[in-house]
């Protein structure tokens, strides 16, 4: 179990200085007057475990917590450290003790620490909360919280509950669900919604469907239609084939008649050239063979002088560069030799001055060793009294030495430094120079490879953007072919419709005058037109037949309300030329009645009028139409019936008017020729489409042009970046490389700076030495002279005086001399270091220039070489030149001959070409009936292609007079097909597609609510597990309360109640309380002490309910009596043999029951604390 050991403050509000307080297992108790800082140790327990707000630490802000009481020295900083025990490693380090601290700097931020290691506050919480240790956990409980809880509402009790057993996370995810349950919610709207948008979209593609399938169908027989006139087409094809083939054999005739005159003339022609081939061969013997080979020679030598003349350019052109570095070099060497032997002439002046100044010391100290025997000669005189003189004079004489010498090596070393501190400036200059170079080169870098990605991306986006617009133009393009070929079955469509329409006004202009007026009812152009009279009756079945002949040719008639609508009807037909037909203005026919009595004869069945259903409106036409005919079952009852001068009609069909004329013969239904001829609107409209069709096209090309365009953009952009790329690809390599070279040399120039910064910086210390005794000897040297002095007083002539004064001036001018030598070595040597530089740079550049003057010979012995080559081989072409001429007038005589032959070769070819040009007109005309009969089989192939790709495999027999009908039928369907339109040809696939979407979304829908029920399922069911969880807790919190409330108040009952049973959440939590000998009462109406003692005991039930490795109370006991609070003592003891309980308290009853107790007390404006004996506690309670 994990227990705190230790706590060290420092500077932690009146622990002023270091305080530690050594813990062990069990009951602790701290003790000590009232603001001796007993609360202080519990703040700064908190402080360490990473609490964060003031208030809670009793401060108004962090730096309130920094010690105050020195006023004289305050502390900057407060320091708390937290030592626990880890045996049992509950703390996940591998340790048996663990020690957080925490420290806080005034205007700074707080410094965290495990075991020493720095730490963050997140880190640190995490490793205490693995052991269950947590700054705001009911385990701390300060000063005063048992007054605060024990005033807090209902409520808050009931949530300090469900804080401590983590019910959050139940409201956390019943969020979370909540929020998925809105979102389920919002997918139904959208679905339902979406589901209205398909059902609308299946309906207008329902009516495109039907329309293509029309479409389709039309487009089919039009194929038909056509393939007729194609197989006419192939039939007049393949005449004119056969006759030009009967013209192509009669020129193929003259033309073989030519050939054999041509090959005649070839033969001769061949036994010509074959006797020249031998005189060729003779030829080729003398000379021939060794021409050819006196030109592969001259080409070669050619080549060679051309290889050669090459190479020496090349060369001149690196020796040109080499004689311009070699000169810089030259330049370079010169300039160093000038500063040599202007260093040397100082240091040659330099040394006259040192041999100047050496004889002067020469004859100087002649003078001071006479001196000093003269003055060594009269202090003879007083031995008793110089020997200490003498001793004074030595040590003066030894130490002048001493102090010129360390003048002379600080000369010598502060030249040095001033020599090393130049040669430094030179190096650091030559890096700062590296280092822009690198700068520079970086940037360089950086911007290459910026450039180079901003190039692969443009590449990138070039790449998609031609695959979208290549993408783009073949799907255009098969777009505007399938357009072209639509436009163009929609003309040939339209010339079928118009076709069609013709025939039909030829055929039966009276059904076509009605149907335009019906159309022209349907627009809404002319109203009262009811129609026509035939669509207005319905005759029965059994007596249709009869109806239809009794009707006869006023089933075709118009009905129309008035007689005014009648005459509109009439000047429509005259204005667009249409057939005259019947009108039935109903205004007119309004009081014709039907016969009322019907004849008595066999076989009559009634009125033809009662045998059909119609509108009354109708009714008055009706009656004019059939009202005077009546239906008979025989020939002989109509027969008999028409005598009787009534008008009848056979079931049959046979119909007699009154007085016995009759009407009779096969009976035909009447045909609807407007079904089959499309209307002239429905004309219009298809060709209104072909028109917008046919500008969609001319557009869309456009466009492709456009695109196309667009495309030889990208690919010129395309293959300018490629190139682009591969620059930046060299320019980054040479980048690299120079940063390489760079980088090393500033590695070099780096460990120069290191070596002569270590060099100065020791020659520097060695000055600082030197000068340091020298001081030192300076003051030695005083000294000396001051004892000098004053013994020269007591033993000193006039004589001894003169002489040692003479002496000491001499000495000084030695000194001074000494000096201006020592200078003037310093000189010397700073000078000879500089020369002995210069020296170093003039051997480099004479290595450079050695080894640029090797390059230039070997460059200059190679061009050498070359051009003596290059002349070597000009004579060898002038010599093989001589050898070619030569040989060629040798073979002279024999060409004369071949040329003979050669003319007759000639002459042969002339004839050839002359027969030759007579069969160019016979080739052309050939060839002309050869391309005539090639247009004409592929006209056939084309059209017989065409029929194929119609569907039809075999040509129709076709006559030449039924194509003129067959192109107006393919006109009247073309023009149908014109009036249709445009159709979707995806609209069959679409609206499959839209049905099984609506049916998916349907499905979709009932999947989202089922959803939601599952959301909702979830939702109660973690409100049932957090009311199960809170429940379980709630009696195990009431069990523990009661029992502790029992111990404390010695047989007392307490209990929990709650305010809501039925909904617990919407409640709070109270407590009911019956001391003993005392009603029950709730803790709102029960006494101050009692609150206490009631709130003590719900805390501890708490703590019952989650045990802690550690509690830490702050006077729980204050408001108790000592009965009660001996009673918590004992409970607090008993506790204790499972966790540790450290308690601040003032009662003896909770001190005697301690482990161990500390004593808090303030000694010079400090908290001091002890550890108290047991037998101790009580006197120093009371002190």
């Amino acid at each position: 179990m994990v227990y705190i050991k230790r706590i060290d403050l420092r500077g932690f509000k009146t622990f002023g200085r270091k305080a530690t307080v050594r813990l062990n297992q069990g009951l602790t108790v701290i003790t000590g007057p009232n603001g001796s800082g007993k609360s202080n140790i519990l703040d700064s327990l908190r402080f360490a475990l990473g609490e964060l707000s003031p208030k809670e630490l009793r401060g108004g802000s962090i730096s309130d917590l920094i010690s105050k009481t020195n006023v004289a020295n305050p502390p900057k900083s407060v320091y708390v450290a937290v030592q626990f025990d880890n045996s049992d490693r509950r703390l996940p380090i591998d340790s048996s003790s663990v020690t957080i601290s925490r420290e806080f700097h005034k205007g700074g931020e707080g410094i965290y620490r495990i075991n020493s290691r720095r730490s963050s506050r997140k880190q640190l919480t995490e490793l205490l909360s693995s052991a269950d240790i947590n700054v705001g956990g009911y385990n701390i409980v300060p000063q005063h919280a048992i007054t605060r809880l024990a005033e807090v509402t209902s409520e808050e009790r009931r949530k300090i509950v469900e804080d401590l057993v983590g019910l959050g996370i139940y409201d956390t995810r019943k969020t979370e669900a909540q929020v998925q349950l809105n979102r389920a919610d919002t997918n139904i709207r959208i679905a339902s919604a979406r589901v209205d948008e398909v059902r609308l979209r299946v309906e207008s593609l329902e009516k495109e469907r039907n329309d293509f399938l029309r479409h389709s169908n039309l487009i089919k027989e039009i194929a038909r239609l056509e393939s007729q006139i194609i197989s006419n087409k192939i039939f007049d094809i393949k005449k004119e084939i056969e006759n030009i083939k009967n013209e192509n054999q009669s020129k193929e005739s003259q033309l073989n008649k030519l050939v054999n005159e041509l090959e005649t003339v070839s033969n001769s022609k061949s036994s010509v050239e074959n006797e020249l081939k031998t005189m060729r061969d003779r030829l080729m013997d003398k000379g021939g063979r060794k021409l050819e080979e006196l030109e592969e020679q001259l080409s070669e030598i050619n080549s060679e002088i051309s290889r050669l003349k090459a190479e020496i350019d090349t060369n001149k052109s690196n020796l040109s560069i080499l004689q311009r570095q070699r000169q810089n070099l030259e330049e370079d060497s010169k300039q160093q030799q000038d500063e040599i032997n202007s260093l040397k002439e100082d240091v040659s002046k330099i040394s006259k001055e040192n041999l100047e100044i050496e004889t002067l010391l020469e004859n100087k100290q002649k003078l001071v060793n006479e001196l000093s025997g003269r003055i060594n000669d009269i202090k003879s005189s007083v031995i008793e009294k110089s020997e200490s003189l003498d001793k004074l004079e030595i040590d003066h004489e030894m130490a002048r030495e001493e102090y010129v010498g360390l003048n002379s090596q600080s000369n010598v070393e502060s030249a040095k430094i001033e020599i090393l501190r130049e040669k430094l400036k030179d190096i650091n200059n030559r890096k700062s120079v590296l280092k822009e170079s690198i700068d520079d080169l970086l940037k360089k870098n950086d911007e290459t490879q910026l450039y180079t990605k901003q190039n692969k991306v443009r590449l990138i986006q070039i790449n998609e953007e031609m695959k979208n617009h290549t993408d783009l133009f073949y799907l255009q393009q098969e777009q505007l072919n399938d357009a072209e070929k639509i436009a163009t079955m929609a003309n040939e469509s339209m010339v079928e419709f118009n076709t069609k329409r013709n025939m039909a006004d030829i055929l039966a202009p009276d059904m076509m005058a009605i149907d335009e007026l019906l159309e022209l009812q349907n627009s809404g152009y002319l109203t009262n037109v009811i129609g026509r009279f035939r669509d207005l009756i319905k005759p029965d079945e059994r007596f249709e037949k009869a109806v239809l002949a009794a009707c006869g040719d006023w089933s075709e008639s118009i009905i129309v309300r008035d007689i005014a609508t009648a005459f509109t009807c009439v000047e429509q037909l005259k204005k667009h030329k249409l057939s005259r037909i019947k009108i039935i203005p109903l205004d007119l026919v309004a009081n014709t009645q039907p016969i009322k009595e019907i004849p008595d004869i066999e076989g009559v069945l009634g009125r033809v009028i009662d045998c059909i259903k119609y509108d009354s409106l109708v009714g008055p036409a009706a009656n004019y139409v059939l009202g005077d005919t009546i239906l008979a079952e025989s020939q002989r009852a109509a027969y008999n019936s028409a005598l009787e001068g009534f008008r009848s009609v056979v079931l049959n069909g046979d119909l007699y008017e009154a007085g016995g004329v009759l009407e009779g013969g096969h009976f035909r239904e009447p045909i609807d020729v407007g079904s089959i001829a499309p209307r002239s609107r429905s004309l219009n409209d298809f060709k209104n489409a072909i028109t917008s069709l046919s500008k969609l096209i001319e557009k869309d090309k456009d466009e492709l042009d456009t695109i196309n365009t667009v495309i030889v953009r990208l690919k010129d952009e395309k293959i300018v970046l490629e190139k682009s790329l591969e620059d930046s690809d060299v320019n980054f390599k040479s980048i690299q490389e120079k940063m390489d070279i760079n980088e090393k040399e500033l590695l070099k120039i780096n460990d120069s700076l290191q070596a002569l910064t270590e060099q100065i910086q020791n020659a520097e210390k060695y000055l600082e030495s030197v000068v340091k005794k020298k001081l030192e000897i300076e003051y030695a040297i005083k000294k000396i002279e001051t004892e000098r002095v004053s013994l020269k007083n007591t033993i000193r002539s006039n004589e001894l005086n003169n002489n040692e004064k003479q002496y000491s001036e001499l000495i000084e001018e030695l000194s001074d001399l000494k000096g201006k030598k020592t200078s003037v070595n310093s000189k010397i040597a700073s000078i000879n270091m500089l020369i002995q530089s210069r020296t170093q740079t003039m051997e480099r550049i004479e290595n450079q220039l050695e080894y640029s003057q090797k390059s230039e010979e070997e460059i200059n012995y190679k061009i050498q070489t070359a051009e003596n080559e290059q002349k070597e081989w000009t004579a060898r072409l002038t010599d093989a030149t001589k050898e070619r001429q030569e040989l060629a007038e040798s073979l002279k005589s024999l060409r004369l001959d071949a040329a003979n032959n050669e003319r007759k070769i000639e002459e042969l070819d002339e004839f050839i070409h002359r027969i030759e040009k007579e069969k160019i007109p016979i080739n052309s005309e050939i060839n002309r009936l050869n391309l005539e009969l090639n247009k004409k089989e592929l006209e056939k192939k084309y059209l017989l292609e065409e029929l194929t790709r119609k569907g039809f495999q075999e040509q129709s027999n076709v006559s030449q007079n039924d194509i003129k009908q067959i192109e107006q039928n393919l006109n009247l369907l073309k023009n149908e097909l014109e009036k249709i339109g445009a159709t979707n040809e995806l609209a069959v696939s679409q609206y499959e597609e839209q049905k099984n979407n609506y049916k998916q979304l349907s499905i979709r829908i009932n999947e989202i609510e089922e959803e939601k029920r599952s959301i909702l399922k979830f939702m109660n069911e973690l409100e049932q597990k957090k009311r199960e969880t809170f429940m379980d807790v709630f009696e195990r919190l009431n069990r523990n309360f009661n029992e502790i409330f029992s111990k404390i108040t010695d047989g007392g009952k307490g209990g929990l109640v709650l305010e809501n049973p039925e909904n617990i959440f919407s409640g709070g939590l109270d407590m009911n309380l019956a001391f003993p000998g005392k009603a029950e009462l709730s803790i709102g109406s029960a006494s101050g002490g009692e609150k206490s003692v009631s709130t003590v005991c719900f805390l501890l039930a708490l703590q019952g309910i989650h045990p802690m490795p550690f509690y830490v109370f702050d006077e729980i006991d204050a408001h108790l009596d000592m009965i009660n609070s001996q009673r918590l003592a004992d409970l607090l003891k008993e506790r204790s043999k499972d966790s540790q309980f450290i308690v601040v308290s003032l009662k003896d009853t909770t001190i005697s029951k301690a482990d161990g107790v500390f004593g808090i007390f303030i000694q010079g404006g400090f908290s001091q604390v002890i550890s108290l004996p047991k037998p101790e506690v009580k006197s120093n309670v009371g002190n």
